[in-house]
Protein backbone atom coordinates (compact mmCIF):
# COMPACT_ATOMS: atom_id res chain seq x y z
CA UNK A 1 0.00 0.00 0.00
CA UNK A 2 1.31 3.44 -0.98
CA UNK A 3 1.72 5.89 1.92
CA UNK A 4 2.46 8.97 -0.21
CA UNK A 5 4.36 10.04 -3.31
CA UNK A 6 7.42 12.24 -3.78
CA UNK A 7 7.63 13.77 -7.25
CA UNK A 8 5.65 10.87 -8.63
CA UNK A 9 7.70 8.20 -6.84
CA UNK A 10 5.45 6.06 -4.60
CA UNK A 11 6.56 5.52 -1.00
CA UNK A 12 5.13 2.28 0.36
CA UNK A 13 4.02 1.82 3.98
CA UNK A 14 5.81 -1.50 4.18
CA UNK A 15 9.25 -0.03 3.64
CA UNK A 16 8.49 3.18 5.48
CA UNK A 17 7.90 1.07 8.59
CA UNK A 18 11.10 -0.85 7.92
CA UNK A 19 12.95 2.47 7.76
CA UNK A 20 11.45 3.54 11.10
CA UNK A 21 12.45 0.23 12.69
CA UNK A 22 16.05 0.52 11.46
CA UNK A 23 16.34 4.10 12.72
CA UNK A 24 15.04 3.04 16.15
CA UNK A 25 17.41 0.05 16.09
CA UNK A 26 20.33 2.40 15.38
CA UNK A 27 19.64 4.68 18.35
CA UNK A 28 18.95 1.72 20.61
CA UNK A 29 22.35 0.14 19.79
CA UNK A 30 24.04 3.51 20.24
CA UNK A 31 22.48 3.68 23.70
CA UNK A 32 23.75 0.18 24.48
CA UNK A 33 27.22 1.22 23.33
CA UNK A 34 27.26 4.17 25.71
CA UNK A 35 25.85 2.24 28.69
CA UNK A 36 27.71 0.43 31.44
CA UNK A 37 26.51 -2.82 29.96
CA UNK A 38 29.50 -2.93 27.59
CA UNK A 39 31.92 -0.72 29.50
CA UNK A 40 34.04 -3.75 30.44
CA UNK A 41 34.33 -4.87 26.80
CA UNK A 42 36.32 -2.29 24.79
CA UNK A 43 36.05 -4.08 21.43
CA UNK A 44 32.26 -4.36 21.71
CA UNK A 45 31.94 -0.80 22.95
CA UNK A 46 33.98 0.44 19.98
CA UNK A 47 31.79 -1.60 17.62
CA UNK A 48 28.63 0.02 19.02
CA UNK A 49 30.02 3.57 18.92
CA UNK A 50 32.85 4.15 16.44
CA UNK A 51 31.82 1.39 14.01
CA UNK A 52 28.07 1.54 14.58
CA UNK A 53 27.32 3.07 11.16
CA UNK A 54 29.08 0.17 9.43
CA UNK A 55 27.29 -2.32 11.67
CA UNK A 56 23.88 -0.86 10.87
CA UNK A 57 24.56 -0.87 7.12
CA UNK A 58 25.47 -4.55 7.38
CA UNK A 59 22.36 -5.23 9.50
CA UNK A 60 20.06 -3.55 6.97
CA UNK A 61 21.61 -5.41 4.03
CA UNK A 62 21.51 -8.83 5.68
CA UNK A 63 18.00 -8.41 7.10
CA UNK A 64 16.69 -7.55 3.63
CA UNK A 65 18.70 -10.21 1.79
CA UNK A 66 17.99 -12.91 4.38
CA UNK A 67 14.32 -11.99 4.73
CA UNK A 68 13.70 -11.99 0.99
CA UNK A 69 15.70 -15.16 0.33
CA UNK A 70 13.78 -16.85 3.14
CA UNK A 71 10.52 -15.93 1.42
CA UNK A 72 11.79 -17.18 -1.96
CA UNK A 73 13.42 -20.41 -0.75
CA UNK A 74 11.16 -21.47 2.13
CA UNK A 75 7.69 -20.41 0.98
CA UNK A 76 7.26 -19.69 -2.75
CA UNK A 77 10.17 -21.32 -4.51
CA UNK A 78 8.12 -22.57 -7.47
CA UNK A 79 6.43 -19.19 -7.99
CA UNK A 80 9.69 -17.25 -8.07
CA UNK A 81 11.27 -19.92 -10.25
CA UNK A 82 8.72 -19.10 -12.95
CA UNK A 83 8.63 -15.36 -12.10
CA UNK A 84 12.24 -14.39 -11.36
CA UNK A 85 11.46 -10.72 -12.06
CA UNK A 86 9.34 -10.69 -8.88
CA UNK A 87 12.18 -11.63 -6.57
CA UNK A 88 13.20 -7.99 -6.22
CA UNK A 89 9.61 -6.72 -5.95
CA UNK A 90 9.89 -6.40 -2.20
CA UNK A 91 7.68 -3.30 -2.11
CA UNK A 92 4.70 -5.69 -2.16
CA UNK A 93 5.81 -7.46 1.02
CA UNK A 94 7.00 -11.00 1.34
CA UNK A 95 9.77 -11.06 3.91
CA UNK A 96 10.58 -14.08 6.05
CA UNK A 97 11.42 -13.50 9.71
CA UNK A 98 13.44 -16.72 9.88
CA UNK A 99 15.36 -15.74 6.74
CA UNK A 100 16.22 -12.35 8.22
CA UNK A 101 17.15 -13.99 11.53
CA UNK A 102 19.52 -16.36 9.74
CA UNK A 103 21.00 -13.45 7.76
CA UNK A 104 21.75 -11.45 10.91
CA UNK A 105 23.06 -14.58 12.67
CA UNK A 106 25.60 -15.21 9.90
CA UNK A 107 26.52 -11.54 9.68
CA UNK A 108 27.32 -11.44 13.40
CA UNK A 109 29.75 -14.34 13.04
CA UNK A 110 31.52 -12.39 10.31
CA UNK A 111 31.59 -9.30 12.56
CA UNK A 112 33.12 -11.37 15.37
CA UNK A 113 35.90 -12.50 13.08
CA UNK A 114 36.42 -9.10 11.41
CA UNK A 115 36.42 -7.03 14.62
CA UNK A 116 38.09 -9.71 16.75
CA UNK A 117 35.32 -9.90 19.35
CA UNK A 118 35.51 -12.43 22.14
CA UNK A 119 32.80 -15.07 22.47
CA UNK A 120 31.33 -13.25 25.45
CA UNK A 121 31.19 -9.99 23.49
CA UNK A 122 29.45 -11.79 20.62
CA UNK A 123 26.86 -13.24 23.01
CA UNK A 124 26.17 -9.82 24.57
CA UNK A 125 25.79 -8.34 21.08
CA UNK A 126 23.30 -11.08 20.14
CA UNK A 127 21.32 -10.44 23.33
CA UNK A 128 21.27 -6.69 22.73
CA UNK A 129 19.90 -7.14 19.22
CA UNK A 130 17.39 -9.82 20.19
CA UNK A 131 15.94 -7.67 22.97
CA UNK A 132 14.91 -5.15 20.32
CA UNK A 133 13.36 -7.74 17.95
CA UNK A 134 9.83 -7.64 19.45
CA UNK A 135 9.63 -3.93 18.56
CA UNK A 136 10.79 -4.68 15.04
CA UNK A 137 8.16 -7.44 14.84
CA UNK A 138 5.52 -4.90 15.94
CA UNK A 139 6.23 -2.63 12.96
CA UNK A 140 6.54 -5.67 10.68
CA UNK A 141 3.01 -6.83 11.62
CA UNK A 142 1.63 -3.35 11.06
CA UNK A 143 3.11 -3.50 7.56
CA UNK A 144 1.51 -6.92 6.98
CA UNK A 145 -1.85 -5.47 7.99
CA UNK A 146 -1.56 -2.46 5.69
CA UNK A 147 -0.63 -4.76 2.80
CA UNK A 148 -3.57 -7.03 3.71
CA UNK A 149 -1.35 -10.11 3.69
CA UNK A 150 -1.12 -13.04 6.10
CA UNK A 151 -4.86 -12.75 6.73
CA UNK A 152 -6.83 -15.09 8.97
CA UNK A 153 -9.42 -17.77 8.31
CA UNK A 154 -13.06 -16.91 7.63
CA UNK A 155 -15.21 -16.47 10.73
CA UNK A 156 -18.69 -17.99 10.59
CA UNK A 157 -20.71 -15.11 12.04
CA UNK A 158 -23.94 -17.14 11.89
CA UNK A 159 -22.80 -18.81 15.10
CA UNK A 160 -23.15 -15.45 16.86
CA UNK A 161 -26.47 -14.23 15.49
CA UNK A 162 -27.89 -14.02 19.03
CA UNK A 163 -24.88 -12.07 20.28
CA UNK A 164 -24.97 -8.90 18.18
CA UNK A 165 -23.29 -6.81 20.85
CA UNK A 166 -20.46 -9.34 20.98
CA UNK A 167 -20.02 -9.04 17.20
CA UNK A 168 -19.99 -5.25 17.44
CA UNK A 169 -17.31 -5.49 20.10
CA UNK A 170 -15.17 -7.82 17.98
CA UNK A 171 -15.45 -5.49 15.00
CA UNK A 172 -14.75 -2.36 17.06
CA UNK A 173 -11.62 -3.99 18.51
CA UNK A 174 -10.61 -5.01 14.98
CA UNK A 175 -10.33 -8.65 16.07
CA UNK A 176 -12.38 -9.61 13.01
CA UNK A 177 -12.26 -7.56 9.82
CA UNK A 178 -12.88 -7.63 6.11
CA UNK A 179 -9.80 -7.70 3.89
CA UNK A 180 -11.18 -5.78 0.92
CA UNK A 181 -8.30 -6.76 -1.36
CA UNK A 182 -9.05 -10.45 -0.70
CA UNK A 183 -12.85 -10.82 -0.51
CA UNK A 184 -15.88 -9.55 1.41
CA UNK A 185 -15.76 -12.22 4.13
CA UNK A 186 -15.20 -11.52 7.80
CA UNK A 187 -11.86 -12.97 8.85
CA UNK A 188 -9.72 -13.20 11.95
CA UNK A 189 -7.35 -10.26 12.12
CA UNK A 190 -4.27 -12.44 12.53
CA UNK A 191 -1.94 -9.45 12.19
CA UNK A 192 -3.42 -7.92 15.33
CA UNK A 193 -3.54 -11.25 17.17
CA UNK A 194 0.06 -12.11 16.29
CA UNK A 195 1.10 -8.56 17.15
CA UNK A 196 -0.31 -9.07 20.65
CA UNK A 197 1.40 -12.44 21.00
CA UNK A 198 4.72 -11.77 19.36
CA UNK A 199 5.26 -8.25 20.69
CA UNK A 200 3.42 -7.84 23.97
CA UNK A 201 3.93 -11.34 25.40
CA UNK A 202 7.50 -11.89 24.23
CA UNK A 203 8.78 -8.41 25.05
CA UNK A 204 7.14 -8.34 28.47
CA UNK A 205 8.66 -11.73 29.32
CA UNK A 206 12.12 -10.58 28.23
CA UNK A 207 11.64 -7.23 29.97
CA UNK A 208 10.50 -8.91 33.17
CA UNK A 209 13.58 -11.12 33.24
CA UNK A 210 16.27 -8.83 31.85
CA UNK A 211 14.83 -5.32 31.70
CA UNK A 212 16.39 -4.29 35.01
CA UNK A 213 19.76 -4.94 33.43
CA UNK A 214 19.33 -3.69 29.86
CA UNK A 215 16.87 -0.84 30.26
CA UNK A 216 17.04 0.62 33.75
CA UNK A 217 19.78 -1.22 35.61
CA UNK A 218 19.77 -1.01 39.36
CA UNK A 219 23.06 0.44 40.53
CA UNK A 220 24.88 -0.90 43.55
CA UNK A 221 27.39 1.07 45.62
CA UNK A 222 30.91 -0.22 46.15
CA UNK A 223 33.45 0.52 48.84
CA UNK A 224 35.08 3.13 46.61
CA UNK A 225 31.84 5.01 46.14
CA UNK A 226 31.52 3.83 42.53
CA UNK A 227 28.51 2.12 40.98
CA UNK A 228 28.42 -1.25 39.31
CA UNK A 229 25.78 -3.39 37.64
CA UNK A 230 24.37 -6.43 39.45
CA UNK A 231 25.85 -8.93 36.98
CA UNK A 232 24.45 -11.93 38.81
CA UNK A 233 21.03 -11.31 37.26
CA UNK A 234 22.34 -11.64 33.71
CA UNK A 235 24.53 -14.06 31.85
CA UNK A 236 25.39 -13.55 28.17
CA UNK A 237 23.30 -15.66 25.75
CA UNK A 238 20.25 -16.03 28.03
CA UNK A 239 18.16 -13.46 26.16
CA UNK A 240 18.86 -15.12 22.81
CA UNK A 241 17.84 -18.67 23.71
CA UNK A 242 14.81 -17.51 25.68
CA UNK A 243 13.63 -15.48 22.70
CA UNK A 244 14.11 -18.44 20.33
CA UNK A 245 12.01 -20.72 22.54
CA UNK A 246 9.25 -18.24 23.40
CA UNK A 247 8.87 -16.90 19.86
CA UNK A 248 8.85 -20.40 18.35
CA UNK A 249 6.07 -21.56 20.68
CA UNK A 250 3.91 -18.43 20.26
CA UNK A 251 4.31 -18.33 16.48
CA UNK A 252 3.70 -22.09 16.13
CA UNK A 253 0.31 -21.76 17.87
CA UNK A 254 -0.84 -18.63 16.04
CA UNK A 255 -0.03 -20.07 12.62
CA UNK A 256 -3.20 -22.18 12.89
CA UNK A 257 -5.31 -19.01 12.70
CA UNK A 258 -4.14 -18.01 9.22
CA UNK A 259 -5.84 -18.84 5.94
CA UNK A 260 -2.72 -20.26 4.34
CA UNK A 261 -2.55 -21.16 0.62
CA UNK A 262 -1.54 -24.65 -0.51
CA UNK A 263 2.00 -23.46 -1.23
CA UNK A 264 2.46 -22.83 2.51
CA UNK A 265 2.18 -26.55 3.32
CA UNK A 266 4.80 -29.25 3.20
CA UNK A 267 3.23 -32.72 3.33
CA UNK A 268 0.26 -31.36 5.25
CA UNK A 269 2.31 -29.32 7.72
CA UNK A 270 2.72 -25.55 7.54
CA UNK A 271 6.20 -24.53 6.49
CA UNK A 272 6.16 -21.73 9.08
CA UNK A 273 5.52 -24.25 11.82
CA UNK A 274 8.37 -26.45 10.59
CA UNK A 275 10.66 -23.42 10.74
CA UNK A 276 9.44 -22.69 14.26
CA UNK A 277 10.28 -26.26 15.26
CA UNK A 278 13.79 -25.62 13.97
CA UNK A 279 13.99 -22.37 15.95
CA UNK A 280 12.76 -24.17 19.06
CA UNK A 281 15.43 -26.85 18.62
CA UNK A 282 18.03 -24.10 18.26
CA UNK A 283 16.87 -22.49 21.51
CA UNK A 284 16.98 -25.79 23.39
CA UNK A 285 20.44 -26.53 21.94
CA UNK A 286 21.67 -23.14 23.13
CA UNK A 287 20.34 -23.91 26.60
CA UNK A 288 22.25 -27.18 26.71
CA UNK A 289 25.39 -25.48 25.42
CA UNK A 290 25.06 -22.80 28.14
Amino acid sequence: MVAFSIYGWPIYWYWLLYLVSFVCWYFYLRWVGSSRLVSDYPSLQKLLTVWLDDLMIALVIWVIIGGRMGEVVFYNRSYYLWNPDQILAIRNGGMSFVGGFIGVWLMMWFVKWRKKLSWKELFILYDSIVLFLPWWILLWRVGNGLNQELYGKIVDLSLFTNYKQFLITLASLDIVKIYNQVDSQWRRNTNLIEWLGEWVIIWLILLWRFGSYFLSPKLLSTNKGETVLPKKIYKPWLVTWRFCIIYALVRFLFEWLRDNPWSEYFYGILKSQLLMVGLLILGVWLVRRK
